[in-house]
């Protein structure tokens, strides 16, 4: 298409009123392939509004796409919302800021694994090595040992071996 043409087109779409809500979701998309950053004020201050919030989770995936760095204080601030997706982005964007964001997702789903999955692939993007093991086990169709599973593990194998000895 015509980039020229197509991009400012796509940009009123995402900011017009609530009548063209249901295409917005597709025009950040589209603004996201084609590598433009014309969406990027708009989707900014869409997570910090409280009104219309029918696209935030659109907006954290177009800011994520492009990378938006300075958007991840206000993704962070917007994870409660939107767990699972704020987590993807700032692995996505890949930057430092968004560590906090993903060590906290971590901890809250600590104890259930495939929920972790997300996070665990964030960190890696964000240079975590140990998330590394814990994935490839949960890849494996493993259950990765959670730290505060540990204790209660280890008190079972050991009344199994005092039961197994003779």
């Amino acid at each position: 298409g015509d980039r020229e043409k197509a991009i400012p087109a796509l940009q009123r779409l995402v900011e017009a009123d609530a009548r063209l809500r249901e295409f917005k979701g597709v025009a950040l998309l589209a603004l996201a392939r084609w590598q433009s950053d014309a969406a990027v004020p708009y989707c900014t201050k869409a997570l910090t509004a409280e009104t219309d919030t029918s696209h935030v989770e659109r907006c954290i995936e177009y800011l994520a796409a492009r990378k938006v760095k300075a958007a991840i204080p206000v993704m962070i601030r917007n994870s409660e919302k939107y767990k699972e997706t704020v987590v993807r982005a700032l692995g996505q964007i890949g930057d430092a800021a968004g560590k906090a964001g993903v060590k906290a997702y971590l901890e809250e789903t600590a104890k259930s694994p495939w929920v972790r999955a997300p996070g665990l692939v964030a960190a890696i993007n964000l240079g975590d090595e140990s998330a590394w093991a814990e994935y490839t086990l949960l890849l494996n169709g493993k259950r990765p040992e959670v730290k505060k599973d540990a204790p209660a593990k280890a008190k079972k194998r050991n009344k199994r071996a005092k039961a197994a000895a003779p």
